[in-house]
């Protein structure tokens, strides 16, 4: 079993995937076989972004992005739109 917290609470999914990609990529390295993977998020929060103190500017591009994705998703739905990595 393999763990991981995030060192400062996110609200970007990219945070959270980079997060498991790490832990997927530490089981790599240790061989083990991997059957199951799960991702648990705790103290979630609605509606308040956690000011970043250190890369603003690409935190704020990434949410432009994603605020951006989630409009086009919401008028064609889920799948009109994915990530390259989903592919």
């Amino acid at each position: 079993t393999f763990a991981h917290r995030l060192p400062e609470p996110s609200h970007l999914d990219r945070d959270i995937v980079s997060a498991v990609y790490a832990l997927v990529e530490k089981g790599r390295m240790r061989k083990a076989k991997v059957r199951l993977i799960g991702v648990q998020l705790h103290s979630l929060s609605s509606g308040h972004a956690q000011l970043p103190l250190l890369d603003s500017e690409q935190t704020e591009k990434w949410e432009r992005v994603l605020k951006q994705v989630d409009s086009l998703r919401s008028r064609h739905g889920f799948r009109c739109i994915r990530s390259g990595a989903t592919v």
